[in-house]
């Protein structure tokens, strides 16, 4: 079931969407992401992808839905369903997001300039196919991390027109993020594997400490990362 509020909580509104039946919330992907997305320049456009269905698409902030048929379905329903995310690089067009890019497993990675009226598969070479945290950065440049390990773990991959791999599977990484005045990049992985951060502007990656897992704040006035151990389940950047 889907929800909407206006108002940070106070009421919520049922949405119409079907729920997929092929959904699992108990499997090892129902934290990878994101399977919702919604436009940041509009909030009435909603993303919405499924395992078996493909995405989904709402202009009227949920009231009504439309299959995209843009983007293929998945060909597993195994991997939670198709990742979403809007690129804050992009041209905003009557009054939304024109870049979005969409990962459906089995299939790859589609693009659309248009808001969702077309897209189009990045077929090019080291294009991955399975998938567990997508984001775009300010500067347009794609993250992800795949599933190259299994269980939700795999390299990070890095989009500028060609792929590449800035952090090869056997890491055991599970998420990235990036900061969003800055653009350095970190990817989250076990407390075994540790957490990786990148503060050369995404030239150079390097592991903060892999004997212990750390919550990692950044401190904008000295541009630097701290570190200080937490609980394995806790570190956060």
């Amino acid at each position: 079931m889907r929800f909407r509020t206006d108002n940070s909580g106070g009421a919520w509104t049922h949405l119409t969407l079907t729920v997929d039946a092929a959904v699992n919330t108990s499997d090892s992907y129902r934290g990878a992401g994101r399977y919702v997305a919604v436009d940041p320049a509009n909030a009435d456009v909603v993303f919405v992808g499924t395992p078996t269905a493909g995405l989904s698409k709402s202009s009227d902030g949920g009231a009504t839905w439309a299959a995209d048929s843009g983007v293929t379905a998945p060909t597993t329903t195994t991997h939670g369903g198709v990742l979403i995310a809007f690129d804050p690089s992009s041209t905003v067009t009557g009054g939304k997001t024109q870049g979005i890019y969409a990962c459906s497993p089995g299939r790859g990675v589609y693009h659309t300039t248009n808001g969702g009226t077309s897209w189009s598969l990045l077929n090019t070479s080291g294009m991955p196919t399975t998938f567990n945290h997508l984001i775009v950065d300010a500067a347009g440049i794609v993250w992800l991390i795949d599933d190259a390990d299994g269980n939700t773990q795999g390299a990070l991959k890095k989009y500028t027109g060609t792929w590449a791999t800035p952090l090869a599977a056997g890491q055991a990484l599970h998420a990235v993020a990036v900061d969003p005045r800055m653009g350095r990049m970190s990817s989250s992985a076990p407390a075994a594997a540790g957490l990786w951060i990148s503060t050369k502007h995404r030239r150079h990656v390097r592991r903060a400490d892999h004997r212990h897992c750390h919550r990692v704040r950044y401190s904008l006035a000295r541009a630097s990362f701290d570190r200080r151990p937490v609980l394995a389940s806790r570190y956060r950047v």
